[in-house]
Order: structure tokens, then sequence, then C-alpha cells
């Protein structure tokens, strides 16, 4: 085993993979931070439907992005150990579950759609929330191709590429929304549902320009053999499937948690739900970044799984925790600081601003506990432990954080704060739980490379 790495050459290795990550999965969440800002200058009502459409779609995008995330570790794991073929046959087979995964994602994301009827929530946000809601369920099936060469690539910890698309991505997202929103330069005035288009159009850019870089680099040309759709091998689908899947529900109890939060805070009214958009779009910014620290903790961990190098593994989780601490920590600083100022650049109305304002505050306070828990994911995919977390997570949203937030805002008379306080609960005992998994499986791995060697 070589001589154990020092914590500053694990900052800087887990940096560098990170940094362009938290940027590409920020291009995700800035894409709708732009849709928020520019259609919160519409209305409360079209700023409603938007918190509506991300909310219902957010279910099937979590849950496709967690399919995704299996080719990573394996990735990692066999470059670690130096198995160029098994790589090359996760590129080619982990190609066709993306494409199967955008069309599935999209089929049943389009069933779900006379649900938003059912659901209770103001008829006008609903009406204008629906044709939003069908392009960016068409919008799936671009971003998970691009998903999987992005995944691919994370998993050879090269990473700047994606950045880099996922920045232009954005950029293309709003010209577009300007276009097509406002109906400038001659474009209709299509309002939300241009918000819709310019998401559509973006997202099938940005996946043909990661198709052409994985098949124009040289970096991927060992990888190339073989890599024709009617070859792929079930086998090899069936292991990302049955890593991907819980890693997926990982995702989708979390949002899931925040979608029905959203739907709850539609039964109490229209500002109280564009409130909420503002302020959880904000969040997600924040949480998405922590989550550029969790894979690369997924990458580095990934390393030196395939290595059998428990000593740098758990150097390399430290430092992915201190990392999101110390981020999250100034994140919270930002949000109560700037609480009054920032919901002013998503809307006009008073009202909103001022309840969005209280939501900054409640979200300052939970944002140590969602870097914390979203790099134990992190550390504990690149180990290849995806159930129990699964497990951990729907225990803190749905049986604890829920009920809690509902109890605190319909029983207690807390309305749209009481939910988010159950969220912060929830987030909360998600991080103890996590934390305590990883060390858990970080003693069983010690004993293991012990007992090998």
């Amino acid at each position: 085993m070589d001589r154990p790495l020092d914590y500053k050459t694990h900052i800087r290795k887990t940096t560098f993979i990170a940094l362009p990550i938290m940027m590409g999965h920020l291009g995700h969440v800035l894409t709708g931070i732009a849709d928020t800002a520019m259609v919160g200058r519409i209305g409360a009502t079209a700023l409603a439907g938007a918190a509506l459409g991300n909310s219902a779609i957010a279910i099937f995008l979590t849950f496709g992005l967690g399919i995704s995330m299996a080719i990573t570790p394996m990735v990692a794991s066999d470059f670690g150990s130096g198995r160029k073929r098994e790589i090359a046959s996760w590129l080619r087979n982990g190609f066709f579950l993306g494409i199967f995964n955008g069309l599935a994602l999209l089929g049943v994301s389009l069933l779900f759609l006379p649900i938003l009827d059912m659901l209770d929530q103001p008829a006008d946000a609903v009406a204008v929330g629906k044709p939003y809601f069908v392009l960016l369920a068409l919008s799936l099936v671009p971003l998970m191709i691009f998903q999987h060469f992005k995944q691919f690539a994370e998993g050879l910890s090269l990473t700047r590429f994606a950045m880099f698309v996922s920045v232009g991505g954005n950029l293309l997202n709003v010209g577009l929304n300007y276009l097509l929103i406002f109906g400038k330069w001659g474009f209709p005035r299509l309002e939300l549902a241009g918000a819709g288009y310019a998401t559509l159009i973006a997202r099938m850019v940005m996946a043909l320009i990661m198709f052409w870089y994985v098949f124009q680099n040289s970096h991927f040309k060992a990888y190339h053999s073989g890599f024709v759709l009617n070859r792929y091998r079930m086998d090899k689908i069936r292991k990302l499937w049955n890593l991907g899947y819980p890693i997926g529900l990982q995702y989708v109890f979390e949002a899931g948690a925040f979608v029905m939060a959203a739907f709850m805070i539609g039964w109490i009214g229209k500002i109280q739900l564009a409130a909420h958009q503002v302020a959880l779009t904000l969040a997600s910014a924040t949480y998405m970044a922590a989550s550029g620290l969790s894979s690369a903790a997924t990458v580095r961990v990934g390393n030196f799984i395939g290595s059998r190098d428990p000593v740098n593994l758990k150097r390399a989780a430290t430092t992915a925790y201190l990392l999101v601490a110390l981020f999250m920590s100034c994140t919270a600083l930002f949000f109560i600081l700037f609480r009054h100022i920032l919901p002013a650049f998503f809307s006009n109305d008073p009202e909103v601003q001022r309840v969005a304002s209280d939501l900054l505050v409640i979200a300052a306070f939970f944002q140590l506990s969602d870097g914390v828990q979203v790099v134990g994911l992190g550390i504990l995919r690149g180990m290849k432990d995806v159930r129990l977390p699964t497990l951990i997570a729907l225990f803190s949203f749905w049986l604890i954080g829920l009920p809690t937030g509902y109890a605190l805002a319909f029983f207690f008379g807390m309305q749209v704060n009481g939910i988010w306080v159950g969220l912060a609960i929830g987030l909360s005992l998600s991080a103890i739980l996590m934390y305590r998994r990883y060390r858990h499986k970080l003693h069983i791995f010690e004993r293991y490379t012990i007992a090998e060697s």
C-alpha cells in the first residue's frame, strides 16, 4: 500500500474534482433560477404555476439523475484498479440505459399530468403550470443522455468540460427565456410556456455537445471499443440498475418531500406557494453546490475502494465532510444577511418577498444538515452502499419531517414556516443517520482489507 496522502493533498484533489461538478450541478439549478426570476416578473400566478411544474417534475428528474449516478462509482472503482475493458463496457451499456431512462421518465411523467388537477391547488396556477410541466417532461430525454456522459466522465475525474456545457446551456436558456417569455425580437410572448421551451432547447443542445465531446476527445479513446447499441449486455445494465434505482429513490424521497411540502403550501394560498418557490430555488442552488462535493466524494471514495486503501478512503471522506461544513456555513450566513434583498430578484410582490425572507431564515438553519447528509450519500455511493441509505431517506423525510411539518403548519398555526421547520428536522435526522452508516461501513472495510493483507 502506498503512503497515505496528507489532508492538504486530499483537499486539493477533492476540490479539483468538485468545483467543475458544482458548477455543472448549479447549471441545472440556474435553469430553474432563471425561469423563476424571469417568470416572477409576469406575476404571482405564473410564479405559482412554475412552482407546481418544477415541484411535480422534480420527482421524475431526481429519480433519473439517481439512475445515471450509478455509472460514476462503477467507473471510479474500475479506474482505481486499472480495468479499462470494464470501463468501456460501462460507457456502452450505460448509454443504452440512459436512453431508456429518459424515454421511460417521459412516459410516466405524462401519465402524472391529470393528477395536477386533483391536488386542490389554485386553479389559475394549474392552468399555466400544466403546459410548462409537459415541456419539462420532454426535456428529460436529452437531459438523461447528457447525464450519462457526464457521470461517465466524472468517474474518470474528467469534470471540466461538463461544467462548461452546463454553464453554456444555462446561458442559452436565459437568452431563450428573454425571447420567449416576454416575446422579444419578433418571437411570440409565451410567458411561462416560453420558459419550458427554453429549457427543452437548451438541454437538447447540451446532450449533442456532450455526445460529441466523448467521441472526439482523446481521453476517452481507449473506451470506445465496441460502442454499438446492439452490443449491450443485460448483466451490466442490471448491475447499473440495481445500484442506480436505490440512488434514484433516495433523491425521490428527499425531492418528493419538498414536492409534498409545495402541495401542502398550495392549500394555504398562492402567495405562500410563490414565496416557497423563491426560497426553495435559492436553497436548491446551495444544495446542488454541496452535491458537487458529494459527487467528488463518490469518485475519491470509489477510487480507494478499487485500490483497497482504507486510510486514504477515511481521509477523503473526512475532507469532503469538512469542506461541505465550511461551504454550507457560509451560505447560511449569506441567507441571513441578505434575506430581505434576495427575494426581490424573483418577485415584485411585497407579500411574496416578506414570506420568502422568513423562509430563508429557516433555510439558513438547515444548510449544514443538508450539506452533511448529501455528502454522506455520496460517500456511501462510492462504497456502493445504497439500499439502507434509501430507507434512511424514507424514514427521515416521510415518517418524521413531513408529518412534523404538517402538524406544525395546521395544528400549531405556524403555516408555511411550520412546513419548512419539519423539512429542517428531516434533513438533520438524515445527516446524523448517514454519518453513522458511513462509520459502520468504514469499520467493515478496514477489517476486510486487514484480513485480505
